[in-house]
């Protein structure tokens, strides 16, 4: 029923019109559907889901090929693992602040 009433409702179709194409925009309108149409927007919300984790299930399968490859036949589990860790992380930043509280500086002892 959610469905017919969409299709008859001639405001919402030329917001669909607009965002026809800008994926941006799309999600604009689909959040837009949530109040008045909750059922449609929960079966939206799912579908669009399942692509997200589709594409980064093949993202982490081709990384695997490429790290564990013939040429690289000694890594082990844990190394394979910390590979991919990084490799995936979209959210890795450095903190070169701390780093360089670390690190210590060698002074020749030799003075000329």
């Amino acid at each position: 029923m959610e469905l017919i009433d969409l299709q008859c409702n001639s405001d919402l179709k030329a917001k669909f019109r607009e965002v026809n194409g800008k994926a941006d925009k799309l999600g604009q309108f689909l959040r837009e559907l949530t109040p008045s149409f909750p059922e449609l927007s929960r079966m939206f919300k799912r579908t669009m889901c399942l692509f997200g984790s589709t594409y980064l299930c093949e993202k982490l399968f081709s990384t695997l090929n490429f790290n564990k490859s013939k040429y690289r036949s000694r890594l082990t589990d844990d190394h394979l693992q910390a590979i991919l860790r990084v490799s995936t992380a979209s959210s890795l930043k450095t903190n070169v602040a701390q780093l360089c509280e670390r690190k210590r500086c060698q002074v020749s002892s030799s003075k000329e």
